[in-house]
């Protein structure tokens, strides 16, 4: 199935509050590591190589079918991490710059220290974070978690994020258990190792049907990424940086770099077969499809203070829907649930779509909400 980047068509990172993640950075020694677990139920886990250019930084990045960075390094030795969390309004961006496109990729691509991160974020708007952290760290022992509105330095050895906002509530208060376990394991461990890192990321994996899909454990000093897939700790996958970037930019499907997994395939199809069900449900019998061809056009979308535009076509009897310039393979299918009114499910999760007509029957716009179930409104502006 063709996936839509929900997160580019919103600007902002795609998350969900039911989903944890837990992330780590180290530092002893003049040797920084960082580790991170990816935990969601979307088993399409994706490995793509953006090379090196005039005044941007190669660099990894790990997520999903999307593309959409959920976590990364540069050859800079920067990594980021991206968690869910409660919606909490951001405020005090009075007066800042909205940046049009991926601002963490931007920061990724210009920025080779937490402290340059700190200053590119200091310009820019941040409300793309009311319901998503950040945790950046570098190969010179500083680490940051960005909450929106506050930005928390590394005290000590180490830093840990999971899915709570550590400014909001004293520390007697956090509940977290997998902060508890890795706040615990990282304050008795003497020295820190890849495989320590490795160890911590295993005690807070999770399992079930929202899984542990891959672990990162970075070696910023070094730039070298070791990958664990589906909670095997056992084997490893180890990515030079610079080498991988030497063979050009790609993506890479993450499961193809380890031997098949009978655990693996199981929850793949089960995940696959809810996916399935969900539109067999959903899906209408009797919409009548001679309408279609009306609701092809192009429709301008407010999502926030970012405005995209959105392409609807047409191609062998199924309604497509893209972001202008992402370029066909980057369109979905939309499915029908009644008289203008589609859907899409995908890993990600459920989207929809609400065409608008006015009193004469003409369609005017439509309504996209988005797998939170956010509402945005967008104007026809051609037909």
């Amino acid at each position: 199935m063709r996936r839509l980047a929900l997160a580019v068509l919103a600007s902002l990172l795609v998350v969900d509050t039911a989903r944890p993640c837990t992330g780590v950075y180290v530092f002893q020694d003049g040797r920084a590591l960082a580790g991170n677990n990816e935990d969601f139920w979307n088993p399409d886990t994706k490995v793509r190589f953006v090379p090196a250019a005039e005044g941007r930084h190669g660099r990894v990045y790990f997520g999903f079918g999307n593309l959409y960075p959920q976590g990364g390094m540069n050859t800079a030795g920067l990594f980021f991490d991206g968690f869910a969390t409660k919606r909490l309004p951001i405020t005090g961006m009075d007066g800042r710059e909205t940046f049009a496109g991926n601002l963490i990729d931007e920061a990724m691509a210009t920025c080779g220290s937490v402290q340059e991160v700190k200053a590119l974020f200091a310009r820019y708007d941040l409300t793309f974070l009311e319901a998503a952290m950040l945790m950046f760290g570098d190969r010179h022992g500083d680490s940051i978690i960005v909450e929106g509105d506050e930005i928390l330095d590394k005290d000590g050895r180490f830093q840990v994020v999971t899915n709570f906002y550590q400014s909001r509530s004293p520390e007697t208060e956090w509940s977290c258990p997998r902060h508890a376990a890795a706040t615990r394991m990282l304050g008795k461990s003497k020295r820190f190792t890849v495989e320590r890192v490795r160890d911590v990321m295993k005690e807070v994996a999770v399992r079930g049907r929202v899984s542990t899909q891959y672990t990162n454990v970075y070696d910023l000093t070094n730039g070298v990424v070791h990958l664990y897939h589906f909670l095997d700790y056992d084997r490893a996958v180890t990515l030079d940086l610079e080498e991988e970037l030497a063979k050009g930019e790609r993506v890479v499907d993450l499961p193809s770099l380890f031997p098949k997994k009978k655990s693996f395939e199981r929850y793949r199809a089960e995940r696959q077969a809810e996916i399935d069900a969900r539109k067999a449900e959903r899906v209408a019998k009797d919409v009548d499809r001679t309408r279609f061809p009306d609701l092809v056009g192009a429709y301008e979308v407010a999502f926030g203070t970012t405005r995209r535009t959105l392409e609807v076509t047409l191609a062998d009897g199924a309604l497509l829907l893209g972001v202008a310039g992402a370029g066909d393979d980057r369109r979905v299918e939309l499915l029908p649930e009644g008289d203008d009114r589609f859907f899409h499910v995908d890993f990600d999760g459920t989207t929809g779509v609400r065409f608008v007509r006015d009193e004469r029957g003409a369609v005017t716009g439509l309504d996209y909400v988005n797998i939170l179930g956010n509402r945005y409104a967008g104007e026809r502006v051609r037909g």
